[in-house]
This record gives C-alpha cells, structure tokens and sequence, in this order.
C-alpha cells in the first residue's frame, strides 16, 4: 500500500481575490439616499459608533436627515389640548440655530438634560462686586447682572468657557435715585430688558448682542415702592408694586409712556406673575390678553391661588374676569398654616407652580377661554428635602427647575410631575453630616444650561449648569 502523499501548503501571495476585498458599502456599493436609509434605522449610540469607523461613515452619521427625525422621535412632544384651549403662543427657544444648524447637537443637549450630565461652573473668580448679588437674566451667553441690592446699574458680562468676560455697566438715565429690585427678559423678534426700581418706576432698554439701547422710562419721583413683577409684550408693560398697585402702560410710536390703568388692592396678594401676549380675536385686532397670578397665604387656614385676566388694547381695558382655586389638600384646618405659604411662584401657561415652606411644591392648571376661566390644582410635588428657594419654568418643554439648598430638581410637568434629575450643590454631599447655609436667589434656564445667583455665608456667586458642554 502506498503511503498517502502529503499535499504542499500552497504560500499565499500578499495579493487578495476579488471575493476577499473588503467593500465599503456607504461608498462604493449603496447610493447615499440607500446608506442614509439604513443608518434611519440605528440608535444615536450606533451612529456614534458608524461614525468612528472613517471619514466617509462619520459624514453619513452626522447627517441633519438622520439627527432631526431622531430628535423628533425621542424629544419633541404634540401639543396637548388644553395648551391650544390657553390660546397663548410660545416664543420657543431653538439651539439649532446657536449650534449652527445642527439637529445632532439639539439631541445632545437635549439628552445631556434628561440624565444630568452637566458641566457646573461658578463665576464669582471671574467676577467683580458680586458680595451680595441681586438680580439676573441670561441671553444665549450675555449676563445681565445687578451686583447689589442697593445698586441701580447693570453690569453686562460674556459668557466664555474659561470663565466671563465684563463688557461694560448700563446706568438708566432717569431712574438714579432708587435701587434695581426687579430684572426681566423679554425675547421675542427684538429682545428687551426692562429694571424695575425702588421708586416703582421702570427702564426699558432694546438689546442687541451686549449693547442695550435705552427706550423709555418711568420715573414717579415722590414714590416709594419698589416694584416686585413685570410682565411685557411690546409695546405694553404692566408694572406690580410691593403696595399691590397694578399699572398698565402702553410705549407710543414717539417711545413716551401713557398710563392706559391702575388698579390698587386693598390685600396682600403676593407673589406676583404676569404673563402678557397678542391676543387675535375675531371681532378684533390689536389687543392683547394679560394673565396675573398671585397668591393669598396667612391670616386664615388655607392658601389659595387667584387669577385675573385683562384684555387690553393701547388705551384702554376691553374686559376683565378673575377666578379663586384652593387645593383640596389645605381645604381643611391645619395645625401649622405658616407651611402653606407661598414662598415662590412661577407661571408659564397652562402651568402654575407655587412652592412652600413644608419642602412641597403645588401645580395647578390655568385654562382661559373667551368666556370662562378655571383654574384647577393638579397635584402636590414631594422630593425637596429643603424649603424651596426659586422656580422656573419653560412652557414649550413643559420643565419645572426648582432649587434648595442642597440642590437642583428637575421635573417634567407633562408626565404627572415627575422629576427626571437632580442635580446637587455640593460633591461628596451624600457624606456630609449637615449642608451649609446655602440658599438659591434666582433662578432660571434656557435651552442648554441652568443659571442662578447663590448665596452663601461668607460669598455670593452666580452658578451655571452647562449641558452644551457634555458628550453623548
């Protein structure tokens, strides 16, 4: 028998057959329109994945036809029937127009926000006379900021990401006497601010980029009484002081100010929210539905909420209609009525938030129609360990931000108040045996961050939360 012949190995050449070169299919096989439908189909953590592979795939996953049904899918929520009811309109805030364009970045900010994944930086290094700050509003990265509680400039500072830059500091030309107690922000197709001062006059100054223009003022000079809320749509402001005196005024074509009503209450109802917008009526153009929350707590053993709606035009009030709402939960007596004060409020429509000194936060719901206004409470938020110290809201995100001293709660009001982050003042916070005295001033929050003047012991600082700033 004869042994079997062993067969030679054959040596492989470094050449490859047609059947063993590696095709890229985004490049050379499928067209772009194909490549794109396939990638339609993939996760944001698999595109992020495609696009590590080579520059090819990196342009095909960052690809605005991909991120923005994405972000659509995961983010953007239909409008719910009771906001259509309001018949308010919301000037949304997009960062697809700061970043450019792109509908990725949108997705990232937007997920940075749901898991708390946030870059804090203080800015009081940065900083000059912040010992006692007072007042603060953020556009995109422009800080308006009074630095005293007894100052009547604004200082207008930028925003980096190595820390702030000062521009310069904007003095009203009429309003020297008194001291700034209250600082709105106005967007719209032309941003505004408007100070309110101890007098209960006002300053309104047009803004572009850091300049501010100043407008019109109001000076009652033999006045003493500071003004604690404004509400604006121009050209109509109306002013709230500390006496609970209610002002309407209208800016004319010549940039005067004609004092269209007043109203004075005999109560007192604070805090204070006005929201103001165009209101469309069929009948009529021109005019515009003004909505004033305020809050009556003390002096009995419930709290409840009230609410007024005016329907303004430039020179006069057209109708007015107001209504009361108690919770059910404080209908009854209570052995403490001091916890159901109301230490905070903050109104985006539909939504109404009151906070409380018993850590508890309170939402009720605002439907205004033309012929009826209601106003019903919705539910109690827990999850505060620690009186809240300020609110805010974004009305098109349906977000509540609520801040104590141990920290940042945020929650989504369009899914039974549920809070999604929570984000803490202090590393290490969960070791610590007590929390230092550390209180939240100021509140509020655009698209990708969170900003708010604290205050602690020894120091006084604004804090900003960047979600920009973070990875998917």
């Amino acid at each position: 028998m004869e042994a079997p012949q062993c067969r030679k190995r054959q040596r492989r050449s470094g050449l490859k057959t047609k059947h063993e070169i590696k095709k890229n299919f985004a490049t050379s096989l499928f067209s772009k329109e194909l490549v794109l439908h396939v990638f339609s189909f993939l996760s944001f953590k698999d595109l992020i994945q495609c696009a590590a592979v080579s520059t090819d795939w990196r342009r095909m996953a960052n690809d605005e036809m991909l991120w923005k049904p994405l972000f659509n899918r995961h983010f953007r929520d239909p409008l719910l029937l009771e906001d259509r009811k309001t018949k308010f309109q919301y000037h949304r805030r997009s960062s697809v127009t700061r970043q450019g364009g792109s509908w990725k970045a949108k997705y990232r900010i937007h997920h940075n926000w749901l898991r708390g994944q946030c870059y804090i930086n203080d800015l009081s290094h940065t900083m000059e006379n912040t010992e006692n700050l007072h007042q603060i509003q953020v556009l995109h990265d422009t800080i308006f900021l009074v630095g005293d509680s007894t100052s009547s400039g604004i200082d207008v500072w930028k925003y980096v990401e190595n820390g702030s830059v000062h521009v310069h500091q904007v003095q009203s030309t009429e309003n020297t006497d008194g001291f700034i107690s209250f600082l709105k922000l106005v967007e719209g197709p032309i941003n505004h601010l408007i100070a309110g001062y101890s007098n209960g006059g006002f300053t309104l100054w047009e803004i572009s980029g850091t300049n501010l223009t100043e407008i019109t003022n109001y000076n009652p000079s033999s006045q003493h009484d500071k003004v604690t809320s404004i509400g604006m749509e121009y050209p109509m402001i109306l002013v709230c002081t500390e006496s609970m005196k209610l002002s309407v005024f209208h800016v004319t074509p010549s940039l005067s100010l004609e004092l269209i009503h007043r109203l004075q209450s005999p109560m007192d109802w604070s805090p204070v929210a006005i929201e103001i917008q165009k209101h469309e009526s069929k009948r009529k153009t021109g005019l515009w539905k003004v909505i004033v929350c305020f809050g009556l707590s003390g002096g009995g053993f419930t709290s409840s909420i009230g609410v007024q709606e005016f329907i303004l035009s430039t020179s006069a009030v057209i109708s007015s209609k107001h209504g009361f709402a108690l919770d059910f939960e404080s209908v009854y007596p209570s052995l403490n009525t001091a916890s159901e004060k109301i230490t905070s409020m903050a109104y985006a429509p539909p939504h109404l938030i009151t906070a409380h000194p018993n850590n508890t936060m309170k939402q009720y719901f605002i439907r205004v129609n033309d012929h009826t206004l209601d106003i019903a409470f919705k539910r109690t938020l827990y999850g505060h360990t620690f009186k809240v110290d300020a609110l805010a809201i974004d009305p098109s995100r349906r977000t509540l931000v609520s801040g104590d001293k141990s920290g940042i709660k945020i929650w989504d009001l369009a899914k039974k108040g549920e809070c999604r982050v929570t984000l803490n003042n202090h590393v290490h916070q969960s070791s610590m045996d007590e929390l230092p005295d550390f209180s939240i001033k100021t509140l509020g929050f655009d698209e990708d961050k969170i900003y708010a003047v604290v205050h602690s012991i020894d120091r006084s600082f604004v804090r900003l939360w960047s979600f920009n700033s973070m990875k998917l």
